[in-house]
């Protein structure tokens, strides 16, 4: 048996040679990189359009966070959040987006907003509960805009709406949610 010496091409190759090494970095790239695609997908949870209107401006994380609070004047926020600012030619729209561990999670904390606003609230007035698309969902109106909740998946959505632009938008928000994309 002949002696190699170490770091030759034969012991530095050991059970697999250059193209199976290559072989394998290139799959681990494909898989990373369809992950992170996947995972930045998901993250991206405002639509780029809300029914006719344009994202212009988008917030998450801490300072998310610190805009849902500082509206509600107390610490209410979830712990991720996404903010959206829709602008258009006819109207403006804000969508507030929290995100939950689980749909329940979500749900219970869209029933206890609904309870408070029912029962009468100062800024809020025209409780509705209504059905988009079939998907539950409750309207009021409140500084000069139409105000829709609901929960989907493990997310609590709070769309904010000139009067006009109302139902073409909330109606687009739930078909792009139902038909699993976040934008269009």
């Amino acid at each position: 048996m002949e002696m190699q010496p170490y770091g030759s091409q034969q012991e530095s190759e050991g059970w697999l040679g250059k193209t199976e090494r290559w072989a394998i970095i290139g799959t681990l790239v494909v898989v990373g990189m369809t992950s992170y695609h996947l995972i930045t997908a998901e993250r991206e949870i405002l639509p780029a359009s809300l029914g006719g209107l344009t994202l212009s401006e988008k917030f998450s994380g801490r300072a998310a966070q610190h805009m849902v609070n500082h509206l509600h004047g107390r610490a209410v926020a979830a712990p991720e959040n996404s903010i959206g600012f829709y602008r258009g030619e006819t109207g403006d729209a804000t969508l507030y987006v929290s995100l939950y561990s689980t749909h329940q999670d979500a749900r219970k904390t869209g029933e206890n907003l609904a309870e408070r606003i029912r029962k009468g609230n100062p800024i809020f007035s025209d409780y509705q509960e209504l059905q988009v698309a079939h998907q539950p969902v409750v309207e009021c109106r409140g500084l000069d805009q139409r105000h829709y909740f609901f929960a989907f998946e493990s997310r609590l959505y709070w769309l904010a709406v000139d009067e006009n632009l109302a139902q073409q938008t909330v109606e687009h928000l739930i078909a792009q949610l139902h038909r699993g994309g976040r934008s269009s």
